[in-house]
Parts: C-alpha cells; sequence; structure tokens
C-alpha cells in the first residue's frame, strides 16, 4: 500500500468493525479471506492456494466430524481449516462444550513463517481462541525424523476417513 491517504481509509474502517460482536468478527473473517485471496500469487515458490470451492467441495466429501481431530500439515493460510471449523459448527456445535471439543480438535502445520502468521489470524478471526495447535514447523522433516507420529500429534490424518470409504487401515 503506497499511499498513506489509502493506509488512513483503511484504518477509518478497521476502527468501525466492532470485534466483540460475532457478526461483525465473521464478516472481517470474509474481508480477510478475501485480502488472501488477492495477496497470493500461486504458483510462485512452489506455493498453490486451494480455491475456496475446492475446500468446500473435500470438506463436504470428507465430513469431518465434532471429536475427530483434523489435520493439514501443510495449511498455509488455514483455508481448509476455516472450512473445516464453519462445516462442523452448522452441523454439531449446539453447547460450549460442543465449542470446547472443536476448538481441541483442529491442528495444522506450516513451514513459512507469513502463511503461518496468517494462518494463526485466519484462526483467531474464526473463534480459535488460542490456536496454539498450528505449529510453525516443517511436516516433512517431522516425519523423516521421526517425530511426527501419532502419539506427539494426537491424531492420525488418515485413518478415520480412511475407513469412512470403506478402505482398511492395517
Amino acid at each position: 500500500m503506497k499511499s498513506g491517504t489509502l493506509m488512513r481509509q483503511v484504518i477509518n474502517k478497521l476502527n468501525e468493525i466492532n470485534f466483540n460482536k460475532s457478526e461483525d468478527r465473521h464478516l472481517f473473517g470474509d474481508i480477510y479471506e478475501q485480502i488472501l485471496k488477492d495477496l497470493q500469487s500461486a504458483g510462485n515458490a512452489g506455493e498453490y492456494y486451494t480455491p475456496r470451492a475446492v475446500t468446500q467441495f473435500m470438506v463436504d466429501m470428507v465430513d469431518p466430524q465434532l471429536g475427530e481431530r483434523v489435520l493439514d500439515p501443510a495449511c498455509g493460510t488455514g483455508g481448509f481449516l476455516t472450512c473445516t471449523i464453519e462445516n462442523i459448527r452448522k452441523q454439531s456445535v449446539k453447547r460450549a462444550s460442543d465449542e470446547k471439543k472443536l476448538q481441541q480438535q483442529i491442528f495444522g502445520v506450516e513451514k513459512k513463517p507469513m502463511p503461518h502468521l496468517l494462518c494463526i489470524t485466519n484462526m483467531l478471526l474464526h473463534d480459535i481462541e488460542v490456536p496454539s495447535q498450528i505449529r510453525h514447523d516443517n511436516t516433512f522433516v517431522e516425519a523423516i525424523k521421526g517425530l511426527w507420529t501419532e502419539r506427539q500429534s494426537g491424531c492420525d490424518p488418515h485413518k478415520s476417513s480412511v475407513r469412512r470409504y470403506g478402505g482398511r487401515w492395517d
């Protein structure tokens, strides 16, 4: 943003948002996701940002349930995770205890610092109160070292969906 006037207009608009109101926070979250989409240059440095329609389709097909742990091992700015959060909230979150369970079932790993920071912000905007389960790390290095195990992460990214589609997990 090169213009100081434009920056002031953005700040003035942000000051109008009441972050204590859920509707305003969600509206800002939608705006934030659009800004992320506009800023991201898919294809640079091997990065690929999945279009929202594709993430929604995949979440609809996998259909994660409340209580099932969800791991995105290359979460980028958190598109899959936010889509999953909203899907589970719409289907299953009825009480405060359900929301607490949802808060504890979301996991992500992102190697690059800027997307990791953007993902943390995205989680906060989607009411994940303490997004400490979004790690700044390299999933592949951890897997190679044998450090990224079901026991450490508390989840297996494949087991539940493999069984759901008739596969076996040996």
